[in-house]
C-alpha cells in the first residue's frame, strides 16, 4: 500500500475514534445538541439505552485502534541459520534465499514465468517453485543434461 493510502486510512480511523469519543462523552454529559443529520444518526427515533450505545461506540474505538496498530506493525524478516560454516554461524533471510533461487532459475533457457516460495521448517527450508516454461522445451532431456553437468550428479 502506498503512502497516500496509508495517510488517508489513518485520517479516517482517527476521525472515527474522535467522533466516537465525543459521542460517548456527549451521551452522558449532554454538552451540546447534535445538528439535524448527526442527531438522526446518534439519536434515532427509538430510544437506545445510553449504556448500549456507549458499548457500541467503545467497540468502534477498539476496532479503529487495533486497525491503527496493524497499520504501523512492521513484519519481521524471517531468518534462517546456516550451519557448517567454518567461522561461526551465519544467517540469511528467507527473502534473500527466494531472490537467489529466482535469479538462478531465470537464467535457465526456456523459463518464462517463475514463482518461488520459501517455507521455513525446523530441519531447514522447503523451496516451492511454480515454473512456466515455453512449450518447445523438453524437460526430461534438459534435466538429464543438467544432472550430468552438475557436481555430485544432482539437479541444479
Amino acid at each position: 500500500m502506498n503512502i497516500f493510502n496509508k495517510i488517508i486510512l489513518i485520517a479516517i480511523l482517527l476521525f472515527f475514534i474522535v467522533v466516537s469519543f465525543i459521542s460517548i462523552v456527549n451521551e452522558f454529559a449532554g454538552f451540546f445538541k447534535w445538528p439535524d443529520i448527526a442527531e438522526k444518526i446518534f439519536n434515532p427515533g427509538v430510544d437506545i439505552n445510553p449504556y448500549i450505545s456507549t458499548l457500541a461506540l467503545l467497540m468502534v474505538i477498539v476496532i479503529c485502534i487495533s486497525l491503527l496498530l496493524l497499520e504501523f506493525y512492521r513484519k519481521r524478516s524471517r531468518i534462517v541459520k546456516v550451519y557448517n560454516v567454518q567461522s561461526g554461524t551465519a544467517m540469511i533471510t528467507i527473502d534473500t534465499i527466494a531472490q537467489q533461487v529466482r535469479d538462478s532459475v531465470l537464467r535457465v533457457e526456456g523459463v518464462k514465468n517463475l514463482n518461488v516460495e520459501v517455507i521455513q521448517k525446523s530441519g531447514g527450508v522447503i523451496i516451492e517453485m511454480k515454473v512456466e516454461m515455453t512449450h518447445k522445451v523438453n524437460i526430461s532431456r534438459k534435466n538429464d543434461r543438467d544432472n550430468k553437468d552438475s557436481p555430485g550428479g544432482c539437479a541444479k
